[in-house]
């Protein structure tokens, strides 16, 4: 573990997953500070980042040398962490607000950053039986695509789309509202144990740290962020899931729902979703139209942009900061308005971009954002 690893190590474990507080004390010393934060306490407290209660926390974890406890307990569990400075942190993470700093891992964390494509779906804990059914027909359907399934290990729908994702054969990703050596509920740990084998277990909580509920919001923005698009399949009017699913709108992805029973009280939040713009999913065909998956499954990231003029890169380079509306391009351009709708035809024909709901563009999902970053900082091998 080096010493930038370390100090954010300590930094979660001591004052939580606070990673406005921790951009703060890399703005106040930099990387290369943050990363020799245990040899600046004396300035990290003239800077009054932290109150005294976290200062004398982090003064405790270095007074106590927790970092050789931590250390040899990851060996032991065999967790990894991850910080967003390495390689293999997530590139879908790095698009988010309030992305986390550190990342604890069981599982292949490989295969995920890999995937070609990645739903989350979240859904009530008391499901239905229709909603079982459908979260079964959905997510099973997704992944024997070769689609990675994003959820949060709760039962119902969640303990339903993992499940059936390993029956299948497919990849799932777990998202705990605790530490990551905290199965909850403690009925799923057949169910844990299968996705640390077989998928990928992640938590940005410290180990140990229990499944309060202030939790599970923050854990939210994290399945969504994993995710080239979320699917609600049932949710009451006040469910967690809403919240998954604002988060996952706020990043630029889509917003699939499955339609439900009027009467129905797990079918109210799922409704109220689709009043306010939600796509209306029946089967998992709607969610690869949506997301033009073919067009993304045939693409091999090398296409010769060679012949693309000044405009479709500029549009591209828009684009990949996320989901703008025709406004938003339009204010950022020099060009008039028909000209900028035809360049965008043509690379949406290209299967680059697609348009979404009130005239919305975004770049087909994020593998082709990564490809653009390399293309327009000039590292293109291809």
């Amino acid at each position: 573990m080096d010493r930038l690893t370390e100090n954010i190590l300590m930094l979660n474990t001591a004052i939580g997953p606070n990673n406005t507080l921790i951009e703060k004390i890399e703005d106040y010393f930099g990387e290369e500070g943050l990363g020799n934060l245990m040899d600046l306490m004396d300035e990290l407290k003239e800077a009054n980042i932290l109150d005294k209660e976290k200062y004398d926390s982090v003064e405790r974890f270095i007074r106590e040398d927790r970092i050789e406890f931590y250390d040899e307990y990851f060996q032991k569990e065999n967790i990894r962490i991850v910080t967003k400075f390495d390689d293999a942190y997530p590139d879908r993470l790095r698009y988010i607000d309030n992305q986390p700093y550190i990342i604890y891992v069981k599982g292949n964390l490989e295969k995920l950053n890999s995937s070609k494509m990645g739903i989350s779906i979240v859904g009530s804990r008391k499901a239905t039986s229709y909603g079982k059914w459908v979260a079964e027909s959905i997510a099973g359907d997704l992944a024997e695509k070769g689609v990675s399934i994003i959820s949060g290990m709760a039962f119902g729908i969640d303990s339903i789309a993992h499940g059936i994702t390993l029956g299948r054969g497919g990849f799932t990703a777990a998202v705990l509202g605790s530490g990551i050596d905290v199965i909850y509920p403690a009925k799923n740990k057949k169910l844990y144990h299968e996705i640390e084998e077989k998928g990928c277990i992640i938590s940005e909580f410290a180990p140990g740290t229990p499944p309060i509920g202030f939790n599970f919001p923050l854990r939210n923005r994290i399945i969504s962020g994993l995710g080239d698009g979320v699917l609600v399949v049932e949710a009451g009017i006040k469910s967690g899931s809403l919240i998954t699913a604002t988060y996952g709108a706020e990043q630029g992805k889509v917003v699939f729902a499955v339609p439900g029973n009027i009467d129905s009280i797990y079918s109210k939040g799922v409704n109220k979703l689709i009043r306010d713009g939600a796509r209306i999913v029946t089967s998992a065909g709607d969610i690869f139209e949506d997301l033009s998956y073919d067009a993304y499954e045939n693409k091999s990231f090398e296409t010769d942009l060679g012949n693309y003029d000044e405009i479709k890169m500029a549009l591209l380079g828009i684009l990949g900061s996320g989901e703008k509306s025709i406004a938003e391009i339009e204010a950022k351009l020099d060009y008039d308005m028909n000209k900028i709708l035809s360049n965008l035809t043509v690379l949406e024909m290209d299967g680059l971009i697609i348009q979404s709901s009130g005239k919305k563009f975004r770049l087909i999902n994020n593998e082709i954002i990564k490809y653009m970053e390399t293309v327009l900082r000039g590292g293109n091998d291809g």
